[in-house]
């Protein structure tokens, strides 16, 4: 965990996916999941995000991402990877500060989009890198899928 010198920030570790489907785009890359947050939720209102959550204490980082992706989507993931942990820090409306690491994770989803059972967040999307620009992305969260799609994919923003 970052040191954290301010005593107003919460520590927060969190555990994040980027769920990746193959895309119908001739490039051959992949689309990503991405959860819209709800205009009422004070974390991001309405802006896109990666799925996941905070880690409870003593889960591990594999072990909460899955949680959270069977609480959010109850959908089922094939080839789970860690890919790295990021430092972050998020300040909400109500001006609450939270920080920590993400600790984030890569996997495919083959299954149907009618297999989506989206129980948090306004809504969700796949998402072709290419499209990133189009669309408001958290910042920390843009910047995991840029540097996730260059290191894996070579691709160029």
């Amino acid at each position: 965990m970052p040191e954290i010198v301010n005593k107003n920030i919460k520590n927060v570790d969190a555990a994040t996916g980027i769920i990746l489907r193959p895309s119908a785009k001739r490039d051959s890359l992949y689309e990503v999941l991405l959860q819209k947050k709800d205009i009422g939720y004070p974390w991001f209102p309405g802006e896109i995000c990666l799925f996941g959550g905070g880690i409870e204490l003593g889960e591990e980082p594999k072990k909460a991402f899955l949680r959270e992706v069977s609480e959010e989507l109850s959908i089922k993931l094939n080839n789970l990877n860690f890919f790295r942990k990021f430092p972050y820090q998020d300040t909400n409306t109500k001006g609450e500060i939270r920080g920590g690491y993400s600790f984030v994770h890569s996997a495919e989803f083959t299954g149907n989009m009618a297999d989506i059972r989206l129980t948090e967040g306004g809504g969700y999307l796949f998402i072709h890198p290419s499209e990133f620009h189009k669309f408001p992305i958290v910042k920390h969260d843009l910047d995991i899928l840029q540097t996730f799609f260059r290191e894996k994919f070579n691709y160029n923003f």
